[in-house]
């Protein structure tokens, strides 16, 4: 009922604009306003460790699909790669038993939980960072890893495609171990394409994603 009254609506992103549409939204009445993030706070500085791909967020929210980012660690661990996964918060019993059943334990840590400044660090030492999520309104932590100069790999979950510009500033893949592991593979194997994605990211955020453009667009 409030989809289809006289209201103008502002969705985050055009995955959220078209699922509101399908709720009933008239598509006239809503239009995509990205959430800004502040450029100054997340900014590249330091370098990134190679091969230490990365997560922030709700670790046990289903949504996130965290099992298939160990699943993709493995099968790397098993082609050779040197990768190394850092999550935020604490580390969870359910996801340690996996990580356990993997044989992964020796390329997993935990950061615990961030305060914003720490959570910038965190982003700059990324290689990439990663969306394995089933669904995602937006993915707001992409964005500030983004504006750290870190490209992103996601799968094709909604928000984070309005942003992960394939092959410009980061990769999108299937909901697959293999698939989201080559995506990531393909990310850290060349340094000077990682560094492209990466300057690439930061420049879009500073163009699309800057509280000035938020301000123009309200």
């Amino acid at each position: 009922r409030i989809l289809r009254g006289c209201g103008q609506f502002m969705a985050l992103s055009n995955y959220t604009r078209t699922t509101l549409i399908a709720a009933g939204a008239r598509p006239e009445a809503i239009d995509r306003v990205p959430m800004p993030v502040n450029a100054g706070d997340y900014m590249p500085s330091l370098p990134p460790r190679e091969a230490l791909i990365g997560f922030a967020g709700r670790i046990d929210d289903p949504r996130k699909n965290i099992s298939l980012l160990l699943r993709s660690v493995a099968v790397l661990a098993e082609r050779g790669v040197p990768i190394r996964l850092k999550l935020t918060g604490d580390p969870s019993a359910g996801l340690n038993k996996l990580v356990s059943t993997l044989n992964i334990a020796d390329r997993l840590e935990w950061s615990g939980w961030l305060d914003p400044s720490s959570l910038a660090d965190f982003y700059r030492s990324l290689d990439v960072f990663v969306f394995s999520s089933s669904q995602e309104g937006l993915g707001i932590s992409g964005i500030q890893a983004m504006a750290c100069g870190v490209p992103v790999v996601s799968t094709k979950c909604g928000g984070p495609e309005d942003y992960v510009i394939d092959g410009v500033t980061g990769k999108l893949c299937e909901h697959t171990p293999q698939a989201l592991a080559d995506a990531i593979y393909w990310t850290i194997s060349d340094r000077e394409r990682r560094n492209d994605l990466g300057s690439k990211s930061r420049r879009l955020i500073e163009n699309e994603y800057s509280q000035s453009v938020f301000e123009d667009n309200l």
